[in-house]
């Protein structure tokens, strides 16, 4: 008897699986699901601190105006992470070495201390899932030169 074969498992056992038959790891749903809260948090902030204070001069303009294309840079960071791409990962991965960067140099700022090392052990927790999905196959997809996309 000949087994019936469908699409599905013939896509599994070709060396170029398609996305259907590749899952996005968990990892990568806890950070976009990370990175949605943050951007709540950021909203609030915004409504409640920034925007009544606008147009008052100084650093409270200068954090709106540096907070927007942040904001609109998150979102399309988790967009691409729930799609699958690469560089998201990749930017997530070089955005998650400066801010550690920086809590590495406020340890030693005197009352300081204590919230830089919670800061370094959440994004050291953060920068694992983000190697994770580096290195699986969802985020790992290769066109037809071979370049990552």
């Amino acid at each position: 008897m000949e087994e019936t074969r469908t699409a599905q498992t013939i896509s599994r056992e070709t060396p170029t699986a398609t996305i259907s038959s590749v899952s996005r790891p968990w990892q990568g749903t806890l950070l976009g699901i990370v990175i949605t809260i943050d951007m709540v948090v950021m909203i609030m902030a915004m409504a409640f601190v920034l925007i009544p204070n606008f147009g008052s001069g100084g650093f409270l303009d200068t954090i709106i105006v540096l907070a927007v294309p942040f904001f609109v840079l998150k979102i399309f960071i988790v967009r691409g992470l729930f799609i699958g791409k690469h560089w998201v990962v990749a930017t997530l991965i070089f955005l998650t070495a400066l801010g550690m960067l920086y809590h590495v140099i406020t340890l030693f700022v005197p009352g300081r201390g204590a919230a830089s090392m919670i800061s370094l052990i959440t994004l050291g927790l953060i920068l694992w899932a983000e190697i994770i999905c580096l290195k699986h196959p969802f985020y790992a997809k290769r066109n037809q030169f071979g370049f990552l996309i």
